[in-house]
């Protein structure tokens, strides 16, 4: 959570001034184990602003189980999600 607030923060989609922590929410999507004692973890973060702003990603890297973060942390950032399929079936 916090590497994907640092690359927000830093590229300008996010105001950590105006972040309404309490309801910033992480929820992990997937762990795989790797060789070497490594796990590769997916997250889904929703960040909730103050002003109503909500910005959503899914964040990818490698951990330990003495490190949260082995190497980098990959951001995507979550442009738009499909509520319902339309009612043409496209």
């Amino acid at each position: 959570m916090h590497m994907a607030m640092g690359q927000l923060k830093n590229l300008g989609y996010l105001d950590t001034r105006q972040l309404d922590s309490a309801s910033t929410r992480v929820v992990r999507m997937a762990s795989e184990p790797l060789p070497g004692g490594l796990y590769q973890e997916v997250y889904h973060v929703v960040f909730q602003q103050e002003d109503g702003k909500r910005l959503e990603v899914i964040t990818r890297s490698k951990a330990s189980d003495q490190e949260c973060s082995m190497g980098p942390v990959e951001v995507y950032l979550v442009n738009r999600k499909l509520q319902d399929p339309p009612a043409n079936g496209r």
